[in-house]
């Protein structure tokens, strides 16, 4: 079976920068030290893009420069898509023919939106319609590879810590597994290596059994942002965690000895209109760079592994 295996890089945000909030003014976002998980591919011209992997994203994303820069066509009038901020209006979309390694893809839909809130570094995001014509993939924080198997059964040689089967949100087409912290839970998560932070909702919140009263959990002043959509978030709370997480099967991810788990809990337009589906939070990449590396299989049994170091 054939597998592609190219660089994984993180990119970082590289300053405070103004964002628009659902309230109108505009408040500063300040870098999060947590890198973004990111790959290139290369165009038929032979010029490279910088794209976010992000598999809470259904599809791809690019920003109008680079439709411009690259003379992409042009498809339609402006959309509305479906973010991790809630909802936005797409300048439109384009079409996306590229090579990874020796192997051509496309052409893919792409949506054509500013992506204010990720690092200017990045051109746009790619998701699940790239990633999921893929059985397997691994992305290897340790060793910087991301790799893309073609057979369901490939890439199992590595321990597993904590592994999940992956349930669909059919309305979006992404992925959730149900996450134990600590001994609380489950709370059902989005799966998000797009996104830089783990997060829940208040109805996540009291999946762990705890309420914005409890002890453990301590009100702070901060906003967030989230993805493509470049909505501010008033995260007001924030638990701690530095005992473990869990998914479905193996012994979990140990959050001791320094490696304490910050959770930021608030008002998430996502996770508000999911709350019909059951799910309270956004597993990151912040849990997911704590292993190894992190697994998706998206053919057969679905499933989300997190590697053992």
């Amino acid at each position: 079976s054939s597998v592609l295996e190219i660089p994984l890089y993180l990119t970082t945000m590289d300053g405070s920068r103004s964002i628009d909030t659902t309230s109108g003014p505009q408040v500063t976002i300040n870098p999060t030290q947590q890198p973004f998980v990111t790959m290139s591919v290369t165009l038929p011209s032979g010029s490279s893009l910088r794209l976010l992997v992000d598999t809470a994203c259904s599809g791809l994303v690019l920003r109008p420069r680079v439709v411009e820069q690259h003379s992409l066509p042009k498809l339609s009038a402006p959309v509305v898509m479906t973010g991790a901020g809630g909802t936005a209006v797409t300048s439109g979309l384009t079409q996306l023919q590229f090579r990874v390694e020796s192997r051509s893809f496309g052409p893919l839909q792409a949506a054509v939106q500013e992506i204010g809130a990720l690092p200017s570094a990045l051109d746009g995001i790619i998701g699940l319609s790239f990633l999921q014509q893929f059985a397997v993939v691994e992305m290897n924080f340790r060793e910087g590879k991301v790799r893309f198997f073609d057979d369901q059964d490939s890439g199992a040689d590595a321990s597993v810590a904590s592994s999940a089967p992956m349930k669909m949100v059919p309305r979006l087409s992404i992925y959730t597994v149900p996450v134990m912290i600590g001994s609380r839970g489950p709370v059902q998560m989005l799966v998000d290596s797009g996104a830089s932070c783990t997060l829940v909702s208040w109805e996540g919140l009291k999946d762990l059994g705890l309420t914005k009263d409890s002890k453990a959990v301590q009100q702070v002043s901060q906003f967030g942002a989230l993805g493509s959509d470049n909505v501010a978030l008033d995260l007001t709370h924030r638990i701690y965690v530095s005992s473990q997480l869990q998914l479905t099967e193996g012994e979990g991810v140990s959050l001791a000895g320094g490696k304490r788990l910050a959770i930021d809990v608030g008002n998430i337009p996502v996770l508000d209109s999911m709350r019909a589906d059951g799910v309270g939070g956004i597993l990151g990449a912040d849990v997911m760079m704590r292993c190894r590396g992190a697994r998706f299989h998206f053919r057969g049994a679905r499933e989300f592994e997190l590697l053992l170091d």
